[in-house]
């Protein structure tokens, strides 16, 4: 009986782990567009979110920042930062990849600037037009 009961726990959970959404299964890889100050389009509706992905690594000076031409339109929902090794103890175990979440807000075009840094130096901009409809 007891073994029933532990069955049951154990696959209500990997069921319930399942139906849970991840940052990463709907993000888009801005470090895949590798030409610099580039210009990608994306439509989303009011209410519907979209969601950028880039790598950090802030032990060696890797990170990631954002800004929005026009937060009426469009507003960052969640940030979030996955680390490849989360129970990794030492240093330069941080390599990891940050998300941003944005929120359509309201009808209209605006811009998101993702700036990745490094150590403390801005590397490369890449700009995202985003058509809230």
């Amino acid at each position: 009986m007891k073994i029933n009961k532990l069955f049951l726990v154990l696959f209500l959970t990997l069921i319930f782990q399942s139906c849970m959404k991840l940052p990463s299964d709907n993000a888009i890889n801005v470090d895949s567009l590798e030409v610099q100050n580039s210009t990608k389009a994306y439509k989303i509706k009011v209410g519907e979110k979209i969601n950028f992905a880039t790598r950090v690594h802030g032990s060696v000076g890797m990170a990631a920042e954002y800004e929005i031409q026009d937060e009426k339109i469009l507003k960052l929902d969640n940030s979030e930062i996955i680390y490849d090794n989360p129970n990794f103890e030492g240093t330069g175990g941080d390599a990891a990849t940050r998300y941003f979440i944005f929120k359509g807000i309201s009808k209209g075009k605006t811009k998101v600037t993702i700036k990745k840094i490094f150590r403390g130096e801005l590397q490369k901009e890449i700009v995202l037009e985003v058509e809230v409809i």
